[in-house]
This record gives C-alpha cells, structure tokens and sequence, in this order.
C-alpha cells in the first residue's frame, strides 16, 4: 500500500519550502501521496490541497485573536481529515500558532501519529517555554540553522540540522544585470512582506522614506517586489497609497535583490535572502502596539533579524560577533529614520563593500546546499 504523508502550511515563504520538499519526496518515491493545507505553489507541485490557506495568514497577538474563530474551525476540519486519512507522517512547515495547537489536537486524538517539524518554532528567539510542548507533540524536527539542535538536545528533543533551504533557491550567480539596466544609477529595492496586516502597516511608511531619499538622490530609482500573486493594484489597495513613480515587479524577489544598492525589507525570511545575496539593507517590523507590548516582554535576543541572530545573537565565538543589519522596530521605523540610514548607505560606498563580505559569510555559516534533499531522505527513512 502506497505511503501518505499530510503537509500543513500557512504562508508563502513555508509554502514555497514545502513545495521543494515535495518535489524531492517524489523524486526518492513517486508513488506516495501528499496532501496539504496550502496554496497555489503547493498544489502546481502536484500535492492534494485539502485546505486552501491563501488567506491564512496573520501576524501579531491580536491580529491572531480577531481571527481566533476562523482558525478554530480549520483546525478541527484538519484535525477530523488527518485522522480519517491514517497518515503515515504529519509534517508542520514553520506558521507555529498553528501548526503546534494542531500537533497537540493530533496528538490528544491518536498520540501514535508520526508528527515531524520542518522549520523549527523560534523559541530560542522568545517565549523558551514552547520547548515543552514540542518535546511532548513534535517527534522529531528538521532543522534549518545550525544552533538549533544542541539547543533542543539539551531540552531531550529529537533532531537533525540538515542545511537551510534558501541555499538551494538562490542563484548566487545572478548578476542583477536584469534589474540594473532598467535604471541608470543607483537603486533601491522595497520589500513590504507578503502578509495584508504587514503590507497595510509597512508599505506606506518605506513609501514615504523613499520620498525622502529621492529629494537627497534624485536620480535614484525605486523598485517594490511583489510576491507571486499580488498585482499592483490590490497592493495600493491593501496599503491604500500610491506608488507613484516607483517601478513594480511581482514574483522576482531575488532577481531584485540581485539588482538593487540597497533594499528595505519587512524583518523575516527577505532579510536573510537578501543577505544571502550580499545587498546592504535596512530592516523594518511594525506591529499592533498590543502585539509589540506582549512580543518584547517575551523575547530573548537583542536582535530579532535572522541574519543578526546568526551572526551575533546564536554566534559561538563573542570575538566574532558583529551585527550585519541595522534594524528598526516600532516607533524607529519610520519614514525619516530609514531615509536617513538608507542614504547614509548609498553615499558610502566603503560602508556598501564592507556590510556585502559581511552579509556574504552568512552562507559559510548556514552550511552545505541540497537540505530539501537531504530532508527528503531523512523523512523517508522514517516512515
């Protein structure tokens, strides 16, 4: 009888990992079924959607909370499905609100079912005390930083480091030639997140810095990357402003990234792609005042980028430390202060070639390529 595996996703960055990790799967065995709560991306990789989450997404406690009915009945349809189906492995990729009360209302109905993790809760960034319901919901994870599983031995979890994805999405030998040559000098490249509640908060703030920086460089131009799906209408729709002579792409990310002087990004997964690629940037975060009130009192890091946790927070030697990002949360992020770190960057070119070899050595810390394969072969082996 042919094997099944259940997927559970909840936005496009998780999304687009599962997808390559389904890809690999059929490579090492075609004939097991995968289904998934997910999207567009999962379902052109040939998986069974049994929930559609292209609207799922949220962030922040009480954006979370206004949502909290919605979320309940999909978690009991997921549940009843997953039971029914017999699965011979759940799989949670990252959007931990979710995936780790689904674990638990699995877990509560048929404790025997297989449970793995691919893309670890960041409880080593806040809120350390989940540790205890993944080491009693969650039978093993599959790790994407290389700190991450002495961290979990130590709490007596099972778990594997097995390289980070992004190594495999990027191509590193991308030149941003295609982004250069729309624009005659310098430019910057504007990354609002993919989220509605991110987009609504964060776009019209960058959008007004760049106004600022086009007064002190004229000739600068401004591009916004759009996630697949997003045109730019439902995205001034969303933000409710304009982006008036501002360049949109949708779907190119590292293309954009590749191409631009510099990039100011919603604090997540852009962050570390875009160091990945070696563009300086400056990275943004605003929430709910709520939201912001309740994540400070239970974050454990000085900063809270991935590429600043890498390279200073979870850096095992102090005298190698350095901070790789300059980050703005909050009250900080608005339009004067990232024009102002923004222009102090693209008039600097020793700043600009220094913070580049900086961002760059982020990759000899994630390690080898090939880490959807390599978790492929480890689920398999498992089930």
């Amino acid at each position: 009888m042919n094997k099944k595996i259940y997927i559970s996703t909840g936005e496009k960055s998780g999304e687009i990992h599962a997808s390559t990790l389904c890809k690999k799967i059929k490579e090492e065995e075609n004939s097991i079924k995968i289904s998934a709560m997910g999207g567009e991306i999962l379902r052109k990789s040939g998986v069974d959607i049994f929930y559609d989450a292209s609207n799922l997404s949220v962030t922040g406690f009480t954006e979370i909370i206004k949502n909290i009915f919605t979320f309940k009945e999909i978690l009991r349809k997921c549940v009843e499905h997953i039971i029914e189906q017999n699965y011979d492995a759940v799989i949670m990729v990252d959007y931990p609100g979710f995936n780790m009360r689904l674990a638990k209302l699995i877990k509560e109905k048929k404790p025997e079912q297989k449970i793995y993790y691919y893309i670890c809760p960041k409880f080593w960034a806040w809120n350390y005390r989940r540790v205890k319901k993944i080491k009693k919901y969650i039978d093993h994870i599959f790790c994407i930083f290389p700190f991450e599983p002495p961290m979990l031995e130590k709490e007596g979890i099972s778990s594997s480091f097995i390289g980070n994805p992004l190594l495999d999405q990027i191509d590193f030998n991308d030149t941003g030639n295609e982004i250069k040559n729309m624009f005659p000098k310098k430019i910057i490249g504007l990354f609002p997140g993919s989220r509605k509640n991110e987009i609504k908060r964060i776009l019209p703030v960058i959008i007004d810095a760049t106004k600022i920086i086009k007064n002190k460089i004229p000739d600068i131009g401004i591009i916004v990357g759009a996630p697949q799906g997003i045109s730019k209408e439902q995205l001034e729709k969303i933000a409710n402003c304009k982006l008036d002579n501002i360049k949109f792409i949708e779907g190119k990310s590292h293309k954009i990234m590749a191409g631009c002087d510099f990039i100011i990004a919603k604090s997540g997964t852009t962050t570390l792609e875009t160091a990945l690629i070696g563009t300086p940037m400056v990275a943004v975060y605003l929430i709910s005042p709520i939201s912001a009130f309740i994540g400070k009192l239970l974050l454990r890091t000085k900063h809270f980028t991935l590429p600043n946790l890498l390279t200073y927070d979870f850096c095992p030697t102090e005298a190698e430390r350095y901070t790789a990002v300059p980050e703005m949360l909050q009250k900080e992020a608005n339009p004067k202060n990232i024009a102002n770190k923004s222009i102090e960057f693209l008039t600097n070119e020793n700043l600009q070639k220094d913070t580049r070899e900086k961002l760059i050595n982020i990759r000899k810390i994630l390690g080898n390529s090939g880490a959807s394969m390599v978790c492929a072969k480890e689920l398999l082996s498992r089930i």
